[in-house]
């Protein structure tokens, strides 16, 4: 080992930890929900002196996680200076104490930011692998830049998600070829895959349904076995890309999963790939390649960020904030949608934003605005639209919106 190199240490450790305890709204976490967002937060922060672990730190299958190893030998050091407590057995908890050892730069560290777009992320197709694309392995998939994990089902993180992988991992996950169910990731037990803990809106989570809200097109890369009902088969095939279309909470086990369902943006059956997969299963020099196009929108993202970043996450319908583990949650609605018929401008003044309860229910028109800003539910005044004086609305929007509502209800909206 390198004496010239120094181990990090619990004292370099604990602001961090407590950085992260901070930014919870209740001031408390799980030790695996503590961990998931130190990864997330700080990365590995690895050096040579902590891969060059100790026997008694490395199980006999392969090593912990280096956080797993760090926030275990710092809770002590923070306990013993009544910096948090851990009641129930588990949760980590600040204390007052701790509260106050935030410095002003772990305190705006801590403070919940707009995420900023991965370096080398790329949503939509990579250039030189159409679909369908077949991959000896993973490996080849990474480096193809299709799927940028080698393990991990979901690529990306909090802010994003480019791209996932559908393997063996969840019973419940089905590939129909236009539409996809696909379970979140954590909450599992290792060996026997079966659920001990609920899962939680961080990490790639969260980017799904960051995805979700801004339309942002996934790449799907799948184990061809799901193609063709054989397990033998072990290479992977990117099959194209998909949009979140839903997302909501289920149950698995008696634990909290998150569900999410994408469609295709080029609207394939699994016949179509199936049969576009025959050739490469059957050696021919020349396999067959399909290539699929597809005309979709690109987004300015910022202009929703913003749009958002400037009521704080705040329905302007209900005026709800909503809170996750992750920090506050809002959606960017478009008044006129952006696609064909529609051909609404992606502008703020045909911006709303809204909690997911009131986009759908804008979205399904039974929700509507007038000119004046009155708010209507199904017919009925309900209030008035929250409007930030830098935040200018297009009434020709409003109009259209409520145009097409009344067409949609058969009546007066």
């Amino acid at each position: 080992m390198n004496k010239d190199m120094k181990r990090t240490s619990s004292e370099e450790h604990a602001p961090r930890i407590l950085t992260v305890l901070s930014r919870s709204t209740t001031g408390e976490l799980t030790t695996e929900n503590l961990v998931m967002q130190l990864e997330e937060h700080y990365g590995q922060l690895l050096n040579e002196i902590d891969i060059q672990l100790p026997t008694s730190e490395i199980p006999k299958s392969a090593p912990r996680p280096n956080w797993k190893i760090r926030v275990g030998k710092t809770k002590s050091y923070l306990s013993d200076r009544k910096l948090i407590e851990e009641t129930p057995p588990g949760v980590w908890r600040l204390t007052p104490l701790g509260r106050k050892q935030i410095t002003a730069v772990d305190r705006a560290e801590a403070t919940p930011t707009r995420t900023r777009e991965p370096s080398g992320v790329v949503y939509g197709e990579i250039p030189g692998y159409p679909a369908p694309w077949e991959f000896r392995n993973r490996r080849e998939a990474f480096a193809a830049g299709v799927h940028r994990q080698t393990q991990a089902g979901i690529s990306g993180g909090a802010s994003g998600v480019d791209a996932i992988c559908l393997s063996d991992g969840y019973a419940d996950d089905t590939f129909g070829g236009d539409l996809i169910t696909y379970t979140g990731f954590g909450g599992q037990d290792a060996n026997t895959r079966k659920h001990i803990s609920d899962q939680q809106l961080v990490r790639g989570n969260l980017g799904l349904v960051r995805g979700y809200e801004l339309g942002r097109p996934v790449r799907v890369l799948v184990r061809r076995s799901l193609l063709t009902r054989d397990r033998s088969d072990a290479s992977y095939v990117y099959v194209g890309l998909y949009v979140v279309a839903h997302w909501d909470w289920g149950l698995r086990d008696g634990f909290k999963v998150l569900i999410y369902q994408l469609k295709s943006l080029t609207g394939q059956s699994l016949a179509d790939l199936v049969q576009t997969e025959i050739p490469l299963g059957g050696g021919a020099a020349n396999p067959e390649r399909r290539v699929y196009t597809s005309t979709s929108i690109v987004r300015n993202y910022s202009v929703a960020e913003e749009i958002k970043a400037l009521y704080l996450d705040t329905c302007q319908v209900c005026r709800t904030q909503l809170r996750t583990a992750a920090g506050t949650y809002a959606e960017a609605a478009h008044i006129r949608p952006l696609g064909i018929p529609h051909d609404g401008p992606d502008v703020p003044s045909n911006l709303l934003c809204l909690c997911p309860n009131c986009h759908k229910k804008f979205d399904g028109h039974a929700l509507t605005i007038e000119d004046d800003g009155s708010l209507h539910d199904l017919g009925k005044r309900v209030g008035v639209l929250v409007q930030h004086p830098r935040h200018h609305i297009d009434k020709q929007h409003l109009a259209y919106h409520r145009d097409s509502s009344q067409s949609q209800s058969g009546g007066t909206a």
